[in-house]
C-alpha cells in the first residue's frame, strides 16, 4: 500500500465507497490465478490540460494488479452492464459498472489502463474538499485490510 502522507477529504457514502473497493480488490485478485501483486495507492493529483474531466483536486485511488491484463477491445467495454470475461456462475458483470455508476454519482471517474499479460491499473477520481468527510491514513488502512480478510485466500497475493 502506498497511502498519502496528508488528508484526503471527499463528500462520499462511505458504504458505497466500501463497496467500490470491494469490487476493485475481488477483480484484481480473479486476475491473478496463481497469484501476484496487489499495489493500492491514494494521493492528491491535479488534472488539468491533459484531461477531459473537470479541473480541480482530485483524490486519486488506484488499484494495481499484476493479473493477465486486458486488450483494448476488452477495456472498452468492462464498464458495460452484464459485460464479463469470467466463467459462466463465475460473474455476472456487474461489478464495474457497479463501481463506475457510484464514481460518477459523486462526480468522480474511473479510468483503466492495461495491455494483455501486463499489469492492469484502475484509478478512481474524487473532488478533494475541506472539512467535510476525512479519510485518514488509518481508516484507509483498515478499511482495506478488512476487505483483504473478506476475500477467500485459496491462492497467494
Amino acid at each position: 500500500m502506498m497511502l498519502c502522507d496528508r488528508q484526503l477529504t471527499v463528500i462520499s457514502d462511505v458504504f458505497q465507497m466500501d463497496r467500490i473497493m470491494k469490487i476493485l480488490i475481488s477483480n484484481a485478485n480473479d486476475s491473478m490465478p496463481y497469484g501476484g501483486s496487489l499495489i493500492i495507492k491514494t494521493d492528491a493529483v491535479r488534472l488539468n490540460e491533459w484531461s477531459k474531466e473537470d479541473k480541480g483536486l482530485y483524490a486519486l485511488i488506484s488499484i494495481k494488479d499484476s493479473g493477465i491484463g486486458m486488450d483494448h477491445k476488452t477495456r472498452e467495454r468492462i464498464f458495460d452492464p452484464f459485460f464479463t470475461t469470467k466463467d459462466i456462475g463465475k460473474g455476472m458483470g456487474l461489478g464495474l459498472s457497479i463501481a463506475y455508476g457510484i464514481i460518477r454519482q459523486h462526480n468522480g471517474y474511473i479510468r483503466c489502463l492495461s495491455k494483455p499479460q501486463s499489469i492492469l491499473t484502475l484509478t478512481c477520481f474524487m473532488h478533494l474538499y475541506k472539512f467535510i468527510l476525512c479519510l485518514t491514513k488509518f481508516l484507509m488502512i483498515f478499511k482495506i485490510h478488512a476487505i483483504m480478510d473478506s476475500i477467500p485466500q485459496d491462492k497467494p497475493f
